[in-house]
């Protein structure tokens, strides 16, 4: 399976993107992109490799993978479910109309909740931010892969802190999972299982 991932090392990522290093940490000059996203999946605030995993990908991939995610949470109803369907509709026919459907969607809907942004995030990998027929006003290169990443971290939110735990960690490696050109579903199962529950959790039962 090819590896989804345009850079060589994780270093390519934060040149393209450098305002994402202020929250990175160190990064190893030789360390892949993957390699570097799991190690900041092994520290204590996982945060950092969700966005990480949403710039490193292409941004169509990005798109995908934060659709993914929704999926496996089963977030496929009410305002979370059509911005997911018109996320997905655009990592299908990736053209202008069904950009366009998706920003619209986002800002009807006041920017609120996973489904929101992840159809921002569609709306943000080309174009113009500006409306139809204006002047064009082109996205930022991070602001796609960074709005994947929180419609990532708005799915994960959950009011126990061990399911939000084992929801990001999921995401992660479905992220892992789909660069290596895999679908993300092992990710799904192994969260049904309980595999991604951190141990504080195990502890207190």
């Amino acid at each position: 399976m090819a590896n989804r991932i345009r850079f060589t090392t994780a270093q390519q990522v934060v040149e393209a993107f450098p305002e994402a290093a202020e929250n990175l940490g160190d990064v190893p000059q030789d360390a892949t992109p993957l390699d570097f996203l799991m190690q900041l999946a092994g520290g204590d605030n996982p945060l950092p490799a969700l966005f990480f995993a949403g710039l490193a990908l292409p941004k169509r991939e990005s798109v995908w993978w934060a659709c993914l995610v929704l999926r496996g949470l089963n977030l496929t109803n009410g305002d979370t479910g059509h911005g997911l369907t018109l996320a997905e509709a655009w990592t299908r026919n990736p053209e202008e109309d069904e950009r366009r459907a998706a920003g619209e969607f986002a800002e009807e809907i006041y920017f609120e909740g996973p489904g929101a942004w992840v159809a921002f995030a569609a709306f943000t990998t080309s174009g113009s931010l500006a409306p139809a027929g204006l002047q064009s006003v082109p996205p930022s290169a991070e602001i796609s892969g960074k709005s994947a990443a929180m419609a990532v971290l708005l799915a994960a939110e959950a009011q126990d802190p061990a399911t939000r735990i084992s929801n990001l960690r999921a995401a992660i490696e479905c992220a892992r999972e789909f660069a290596l050109g895999g679908d993300g579903s092992q990710a799904w199962k192994d969260h049904a299982q309980g595999k991604f529950t951190p141990d504080f959790a195990q502890a207190a039962d």
